[in-house]
């Protein structure tokens, strides 16, 4: 199993190459999870179905994540912080 540097390398060879990941602003995703970790910390359902934008841009970084385990908020990464928005 590749490790590292040539996962990485592997991944974005996969998906265009480094040039095209240069194309792109951000990654928009939906997921679900599972798992016993949330629930033990009694956030029942938290993140079980979210859809979370992440920016492409390294110098900036930001991510999104919605919804909220108390939804309508939003969790919010930017600037070096984390915040909860409305």
């Amino acid at each position: 199993m590749k490790e590292g540097k040539g996962l990485l390398h592997d991944a974005v060879d996969a998906h265009g190459g480094l040039e095209r990941w240069k194309e792109i602003n951000e990654i928009t995703f939906s997921a679900q999870t599972g798992g016993v970790a949330l629930p033990l910390k009694l956030q029942f359902g938290a993140f079980k179905q979210y859809r979370g934008i992440v920016s492409a841009d390294a110098e900036h970084p930001y991510a999104a994540f919605t919804p909220h385990p108390q939804d309508p908020l939003q969790g919010v990464f930017q600037n070096g912080a984390v915040r909860i928005l409305a």
